[in-house]
C-alpha cells in the first residue's frame, strides 16, 4: 500500500529581484504571493502513524515567508528590508539567480531533510509564481 500526502500553504510572500539581459519588469525589485505544494510518500507509515508530520513541512516552507531571494541588489541594505517587514534568512540567499525553478529547488533540498530518516520520501515541490505559472521540482 502506497500512503501519499500533499501539503500546500499559500501564499508564501517573497521579494526578489532579477538581472535577465534584456528587458523585463522582472528586473525590478518585486514581490510574489507563491503557492507550494509539497508530495511526500511512503509504503510505511511511521511509529504515530502518519506519513509525516504535516507541521514539520509547512514549518520548513514557512522559513521563507516575508523574505528576499537571493543577493541584495546595489543600495539594498538588510537595515531597509527589515523596516519593510522582510527577513533575510541564510537558506534564501542560495536562491540565486532567484527564479521560481531556483526557490523550487532549494525548497526540494530543504524538505528532503525533513523526510531524512523517516519512511517518508519526498516525491516533488511545486512552486506557483502566479496562478497561471509554475515549476516542479522531483527526484524523477
Amino acid at each position: 500500500m502506497l500512503y501519499e500526502v500533499k501539503v500546500v500553504v499559500d501564499p508564501v510572500c517573497i521579494a526578489h529581484k532579477l538581472s535577465l539581459p534584456y528587458e523585463s519588469r522582472c528586473n525590478h525589485l518585486h514581490g510574489h504571493g507563491y503557492r507550494v505544494e509539497a508530495i511526500v510518500s511512503t509504503h510505511n507509515l511511521d511509529a504515530n502513524g502518519m506519513v509525516i508530520d504535516f507541521t514539520f513541512l509547512k514549518k520548513s516552507i514557512m522559513q521563507f515567508d516575508h523574505t528576499f531571494l537571493g543577493k541584495l541588489p546595489k543600495g539594498i541594505t538588510p537595515e531597509m528590508l527589515d523596516g519593510l517587514g522582510v527577513e533575510l534568512v541564510s537558506r534564501a540567499a542560495e536562491v540565486e539567480p532567484s527564479t521560481a525553478e531556483n526557490f523550487a529547488r532549494v525548497l526540494f533540498n530543504e524538505l528532503q531533510k525533513v523526510t531524512y530518516g523517516t519512511p517518508a520520501q519526498l516525491v516533488q515541490v511545486t512552486v506557483w509564481e502566479t496562478p497561471s505559472n509554475s515549476v516542479t521540482v522531483s527526484d524523477r
